[in-house]
């Protein structure tokens, strides 16, 4: 059953494509990469899927009834809301009174009765199992002490764990995430790619994790000039494999694209005062071999330049190391006293 249809999607800005005709599509509980270079149109497809922005042309199509969710890179918060204001303000029928629920355990004079009332109403809507799908959520994700907490208090790691939270609370059908491991250490990269890697969702992943992409995805997908190119696999040593075979198979059908070209030229240069006489179609034929050849040899400089993708290979990200507040005395003597810092990536001390 297909979740994700996407057929002949373009998308322009002014005179620049985006997005030339791609096509592709994602099957129930596959979990797919999205790997291209910075700059290349991956979030603008990310936003046309979810309806934020409007494509030129093409159609995007989404199985009936599919509960989504959506990881953006970047979010804005209310920074007066509470963390738990945030949490529950997502579109799951019974947020409200998940929401009722975990404000009277926070309050530690809260009413007995109106607490049973609450019980009640999830015995009477089945909610005991998204109860403890909700508290292993917030356990897992280390949120549970920074639920009377202002986002506007929450650290750049705090705010990215409290965005997954609130997409996974919502039990999406078909989840979208945009760089979900960024600002995340690595105790919450191996949880999270544990849960992905376990559930029945169907997801698609923008991400430059190697790691990450090789442990929770099946294939991967990779945007470029535009175009989708498909590859039935999500080791990325085999990616790259592939990936060049068809860049070889590409330069051999410019070359041999180029020696056509010079073979019409010639033709239509041999006799000058004849030209006139020459077939219409002929004419075409050359100059639409002309203008492919051209775009050809455009695209190959292109990718030329940027062979290699960015995705990381490697786990760890630039922080290596982070003491805080470190202190050690012998009896009264004081050896270290409060120190802290952050051993970077490289850094020679």
């Amino acid at each position: 059953m297909h979740h994700l249809q996407v057929r002949n999607l373009h998308k322009s800005f002014s005179h620049k494509v985006i997005l030339d005709g791609i096509d592709f599509s994602i099957l129930k509980g596959q979990k797919v990469a999205l790997v291209a270079q910075n700059g290349s149109g991956k979030t603008t497809l990310l936003k046309i899927l979810m309806g934020e922005i409007e494509a030129s042309d093409g159609e995007v199509v989404f199985h009936k009834e599919l509960r989504m969710g959506y990881l953006q890179q970047e979010h804005s918060f209310d920074p007066e809301k509470t963390v738990l204001d945030t949490l529950f303000d997502y579109s799951h029928p019974l947020g409200k009174l998940i929401k009722a629920y975990e404000i009277l355990l926070l309050d530690p004079q809260h009413n007995p009765a109106e607490m049973q009332k609450v019980l009640t109403h999830i015995e009477e809507n089945n909610a005991r199992d998204y109860v403890v799908k909700l508290k292993t959520i917030i356990s897992k994700l280390q949120l549970s002490s920074l639920l009377q907490q202002s986002m506007g208090s929450v650290s750049g790691g705090e705010g990215k764990r409290i965005l997954l939270a609130k997409v996974l609370l919502d039990e999406p059908d078909f989840l979208i995430l945009d760089e979900p491991t960024n600002h995340l250490d690595l105790e919450m990269i191996e949880r999270l790619e544990k849960y992905l890697k376990d559930s029945q969702l169907t997801l698609l992943m923008v991400t430059h994790d190697r790691y990450f992409l090789e442990r929770v995805c099946s294939r991967i997908i990779e945007l470029k000039r535009g175009k989708i190119f498909a590859y039935k696999t999500a080791r990325y040593r085999d990616f790259l494999m592939h990936k060049a075979d068809r860049e070889e198979q590409d330069t051999k059908q410019l070359h041999q694209l180029k020696q056509l070209h010079k073979k019409e030229l010639a033709r239509m240069k041999k006799d000058p005062r004849a030209r006139a006489t020459k077939s219409r179609k002929r004419q075409e034929s050359f100059y639409d071999i002309q203008a492919d050849f051209s775009d050809k040899k455009k695209n190959q400089q292109l990718t030329m330049q940027t062979l290699e993708l960015s995705v990381v290979q490697r786990r760890l990200g630039n922080k290596m190391l982070k003491i805080t507040n470190l202190c050690k005395s012998f009896g009264e003597k004081c050896i270290i006293d409060n120190f802290s810092h952050d051993f970077k990536k490289g850094e020679r001390i």
